[in-house]
């Protein structure tokens, strides 16, 4: 006869979430409950997919620098500790797809399924699962699934400015709205901002693409996130089993009270949140209009797109949870958190100047070989990877003095003008000892900058 502990053991827990949203506090009071949780943190993470061969790589100290990074919550063990020990049973179903293309369930749900079922069915206890890619599939992978679903939000300002602790987050977000299959709603967001689709079976060159062309003004990047926001939040109302505001559960112990009744009800037992505590932002009225203004124009575009009657829940539950300092905008801040504050922005500071140093570099090799497209052509068709072979009809680049720049098959070729007639699809014609065949971006840079000066 099965106990109930075998039977509960076999209902898996699932919270989704938004990044930055205090879910790695989740998943470490998860870890370390007396209960039998085995806790699964972003499995659906593409380091998952790139070490799946290497899995030394899932557990290396660099988790700790991330931490440290982030703010998040002090871990006595790697984050994919519990991933990495069942690696065999995963490895062979983790696919590029269920990462980013398949973010709002309809490109590859079945894949996500098997990936998801190995993972649970190999759980030695009651399989928890915390994932940040999954919030505009929840009810997908609920059909899939079953188990409890769990959504856990907090309010768009803050959420919005810890996104700024690093890169990734925004880049992430536009791989999700860069799905191949996704609503309507994405897709008007997608002109609205003037977003340009790649797609690329390596996801570190769709991350590369958009890191390059695809950075986004302030208000288009909150735009997108907001939008972003308010589909979690829906896909929340309709189909989560019930949903966790941090905000309240940090300051308000009632809530924090109600909430683990919650827990305690569906049989998640052993959780204590009195120790909870989201950061919080200062807001000037400026910054009060820079959201506004935006929230109206991302609330009628999904009033267009026909959410309706979601908006009007929507807004009701995001009121219910609005915390006070958010309703008293000026209010005053305990200096401490004013010091954390400007420690944050200053690291922003930081990290913005770098990275608008490197683009500067890139944009100046550009202009100075009037090659416009040479570095999207590094990207679009892989010159990363020498052995490409994936783009095998000629492509005139630009040209830079009296050379054509042609791309074939991975490699870049430069071609006097004056060589005449010329078919690159044959081999012959490649290995005219006229013709330079350049592997790499950087080759390229090298050699037209020896022939600048060689012509000098």
């Amino acid at each position: 006869m099965i106990s109930q502990e075998e039977e509960l053991n076999k209902v898996p827990i699932f919270v989704h979430s938004l990044w930055r949203t205090g879910s790695t506090y989740f998943f470490d009071k998860f870890r370390h409950s007396p209960f039998n949780y085995i806790c699964y943190k972003e499995p659906i993470h593409e380091e998952v997919l790139w070490h799946k061969d290497n899995p030394e790589f899932l557990i290396q100290d660099g988790f700790l620098e991330t931490v440290k990074l982030l703010r998040h919550p002090k871990l006595d063990k790697p984050y994919l500790q519990e991933l990495y020990e069942i690696r065999d049973v995963w490895k062979d179903k983790i696919t590029k797809n269920i990462i980013y293309d398949d973010s709002f369930g309809s490109v590859s749900p079945k894949e996500t399924k098997s990936y998801l079922e190995s993972i649970i069915l190999s759980s030695k206890g009651r399989p928890v699962i915390f994932e940040c890619r999954t919030p505009y599939r929840l009810s997908t992978i609920k059909n899939l699934l079953g188990g409890i679903h769990i959504y856990l939000w907090r309010n768009p300002w803050d959420n919005w400015w810890s996104y700024k602790a690093n890169h990734y987050f925004n880049l992430a977000n536009l791989l999700i709205i860069n799905a191949p299959s996704c609503p309507t709603i994405i897709k008007k967001l997608r002109t609205e901002i003037n977003f340009i689709e790649f797609h690329n079976d390596n996801i570190g060159e769709e991350f590369n693409f958009f890191n390059t062309y695809g950075k986004l003004s302030s208000e288009n990047s909150y735009f997108v996130f907001f939008i972003l926001w308010c589909l979690g939040l829906i896909e929340c109302i309709k189909s989560a089993d019930f949903n966790v505001n941090i905000d309240a559960l940090s300051y308000d112990k009632n809530y924090r009270d109600f909430i683990e009744s919650i827990f305690r009800n569906k049989n998640i037992g052993g959780l204590n949140f009195k120790d909870c505590v989201i950061p919080k932002k200062s807001y000037c009225v400026e910054d009060v209009k820079f959201f506004k203004n935006i929230e109206d124009k991302a609330i009628n575009l999904l009033l267009e797109s026909g959410y309706d009657n979601d908006i009007a829940k929507l807004i009701r539950l995001r009121a219910k949870y609005e915390p006070q300092y958010l309703r008293n905008f000026l209010n005053e801040l305990p200096i401490d958190s004013l010091v954390s504050e400007i420690k944050i922005l200053r690291n922003i500071v930081i990290r913005l100047e770098s990275e608008l140093h490197d683009s500067i570099k890139m944009e100046k090799m550009e202009s100075d070989f009037s090659i416009s497209e040479v570095v999207k052509i590094k990207h679009n068709y892989g010159l990363i990877k020498k052995e490409s072979n994936n783009y095998n009809i000629p492509i005139l680049l630009g040209s830079y003095n009296e050379y054509n720049i042609v791309h074939l098959s991975g490699i870049i070729y430069v071609i006097p003008q004056n060589i005449g007639e010329l078919d690159l699809q044959k081999e012959e014609d490649r290995k005219n000892p006229d013709i330079i065949a350049i592997h790499d971006i950087n080759e390229l840079d090298i050699y037209l900058k020896k022939e600048t000066s060689s012509n000098l």
